[in-house]
C-alpha cells in the first residue's frame, strides 16, 4: 500500500479526529479489519457483524501496533491514540478505498456474471501477468468488504488490477463499481443465480449492469455475445466488444473439439489474429471463460503468443471443475462443489456426459433460488435423466434435492441400466457410496457452497471401493 497521511484519510471519509489527537506527520501503511494480525502501522476498521462488534477490539489493535482507528462512538478516548469518528465504519471503509483508487492510473479490469466469474478472473490475471505485474481479487474478496481491502493492496509497482465483483442484491455492484472505477468491464453471462432476491433474469441483468455505473468515460465493455439478455445492454454503452462462438463476435472460438476430461481444443480468432489453443480445462463454458480473458489481453496489448501460453497452462481454482485422481488412479472425481445454479449444473452434467465409462453424478441443493427453487431443481433432474448419466445421487435435507430425485426417478424407474438414489444427509450417503461407486468410475460432485459437499469429495478419495 502507498502510505497515506492520516489527515488525508480524515478528509476522504468525512471524519473527525477525536480528542484533538496529534496527527501531524502520521501516515498509515495498511488497512485492516482484524485486530489480531496485519495491524502494525495500519488503520483499524472496526466493523459490526452479527456476532461481534469490532469496536470491542480497538484497544487490542492499538496494542498490536495500529496507528489509528475508525470509530462510530463519541465516547472512545484512548490517550495518545488517533481515533477518527465516522457515521459508519462500513461506509468509511468504502469511501477510503474509493479515494485510494483515485491515486492510481493503471488499468482496472472488473468482472461479474452469474457463473464463471471467478475462473474467468483467474484466467484474465494469468493472461495479463504475461506482460504486467497484476493484482487480483483473492478468494471470496469480491464484496463490499473484500473489494476495498483488495484495492488497498495496490501499490506503486502494480501495473494492472483485476477485480471480481459479486452480489446478492441490487445496488451492491453499483457500490463496487464506484470504488473500482474500472477501465474494462466484463459480464460473463446472465443466469438465475440470486434470482430469489432479484425476481427474474431481467432483474439480475439490471443488477449486474451496475458494473458500468462508474466505468471510465472511454471504458470498454466486454460481453458474452451468446447471452440473449446482454444484447440489450449494448445500445447504451459507448465501446463494446463481444466474445462467443459466432464469427460476428469480435473474439470467437472456431473448430471447438472437446476431449472430455483431457480438456478442449479450439482456434482463437479475432479481427487481426488467430491461434490454436489446447486447454487443460474442459467444457463449452471453459472456452467462453478463455475467450473473455483473451479479449482483455488483446485490448491491453498482450501478444497472442503469450495469451496462448497463459490459457494452455491454466488450471482451474480448487473446487471449480478440478479433476482429482484418487485411489492410485482407480477413481476420477470432478470436484465442482464450490457453487451451483441450474445453468452451471447442466453445464457440468454436459461435461460428464462426454466422458467414456461408468458415470456417477452426486447433486446437492442449489441455494438462493427462492420461489423458483422447486421448479429449477426439477428441471435439473429432468436434464440429468435426459442426458442419461448412469448413476444420479441426490443428497440434502431440504426438499429441493428430493425434487431432483423425483424427476430422475420418473424416467429411470422405466429402465434397468440407470439408477437414482436419495439421501437426506451426507453421512448417510457416504456410508452407502461404496455400494454405488466402483473402481474406474468417474464421479461429478456438484452443489451450492452451503451444502458442504467437499466432505463427500474427501470421503471419495479415501474410501475402499469394489471392483466392477
Amino acid at each position: 500500500m502507498r502510505p497515506i497521511p492520516i489527515d488525508d484519510v480524515v478528509k476522504a471519509v468525512g471524519g473527525k479526529v477525536l480528542h484533538n489527537a496529534d496527527t501531524f506527520g502520521v501516515k498509515i501503511y495498511g488497512v485492516t479489519i482484524d485486530s489480531r494480525k496485519d495491524v502494525f502501522n495500519s488503520l483499524f476498521v472496526p466493523l459490526k457483524g452479527e456476532h461481534n462488534d469490532g469496536h470491542n477490539f480497538i484497544n487490542q489493535a492499538f496494542e498490536s501496533g495500529a496507528v489509528c482507528s475508525f470509530t462510530e462512538r463519541d465516547s472512545e478516548n484512548i490517550p495518545g491514540k488517533v481515533l477518527i469518528k465516522v457515521d459508519s465504519t462500513n461506509e468509511a471503509l468504502k469511501k477510503l478505498a474509493e479515494y485510494y483508487r483515485s491515486l492510481f492510473s493503471m488499468p482496472i479490469v472488473a468482472i461479474t456474471g452469474s457463473s464463471g466469474k471467478t475462473t474467468t478472473k483467474e484466467l484474465i490475471a494469468s493472461v495479463l501477468a504475461m506482460k504486467y505485474k497484476v493484482l487480483k481479487t483473492e478468494g471470496n474478496y469480491n464484496n463490499e468488504i473484500g473489494l476495498p481491502l483488495t484495492v488497498f493492496n495496490i501499490d506503486d509497482s502494480t501495473e494492472c488490477a483485476v477485480l471480481e465483483m459479486g452480489m446478492n442484491n441490487a445496488g451492491e455492484i453499483h457500490n463496487l463499481s464506484k470504488i473500482g472505477k474500472p477501465d474494462i468491464c466484463i459480464i460473463t453471462n446472465i443466469g438465475v443465480a440470486h434470482i430469489m432476491n432479484l425476481g427474474s433474469r431481467e432483474g439480475i441483468l439490471k443488477a449486474k449492469s451496475e458494473i458500468f455505473d462508474y466505468m471510465q468515460p472511454n471504458g470498454l465493455a466486454i460481453l458474452n455475445g451468446g447471452d440473449n439478455l446482454l444484447a440489450s445492454v449494448k445500445p447504451r454503452l459507448k465501446n463494446v466488444i463481444t466474445f462467443g462462438f459466432e464469427s460476428t463476435d469480435e473474439v470467437y472460438a472456431d473448430n471447438v473439439i472437446s476431449k472430455g476430461l483431457d480438456g478442449v481444443d479450439f482456434v482463437l480468432k479475432s479481427s487481426d489474429s488467430q491461434s490454436p489453443i489446447s486447454m487443460k480445462t474442459f467444457g463449452k463454458h471453459a472456452v467462453l471463460n478463455a475467450l473473455a480473458a483473451a479479449a482483455v489481453g488483446l485490448k491491453l496489448g498482450v501478444p497472442v503468443s503469450d495469451i496462448k501460453k497463459a490459457l494452455e497452462v491454466f488450471n482451474p481454482p480448487a473446487m471449480r471443475s478440478s479433476v482429482i485422481k484418487g485411489l492410485d488412479n482407480k477413481l476420477t472425481v470432478i470436484n465442482d462443489a464450490y457453487n451451483a445454479n441450474p445453468d452451471s449444473v447442466c453445464a457440468a452434467i454436459d461435461v460428464l456426459s462426454e466422458v467414456k465409462g461408468n458415470r456417477v453424478c452426486i447433486l446437492g441443493d442449489m441455494a438462493e433460488l427462492g420461489d423458483f427453487s422447486e421448479g429449477m431443481h426439477k428441471d435439473v433432474g429432468e436434464y440429468a435423466a435426459k442426458v442419461g448419466i448412469e448413476h444420479v445421487v441426490c443428497v440434502g435435507d431440504s426438499s429441493m434435492s428430493g425434487k431432483i430425485y423425483e424427476a430422475v426417478h420418473s424416467e429411470y424407474s422405466k429402465r434397468s441400466d440407470k439408477f437414482v438414489y436419495y439421501f437426506a444427509t451426507q453421512d448417510e450417503m457416504i456410508k452407502k457410496l461404496p455400494n454405488i461407486i466402483h473402481e474406474g468410475d468417474i464421479v461429478l460432485v456438484k452443489a451450492s457452497r452451503s451444502s458442504g459437499l467437499e466432505v463427500t469429495v474427501d470421503a471419495l478419495l479415501s474410501m475402499q471401493l469394489r471392483l466392477k
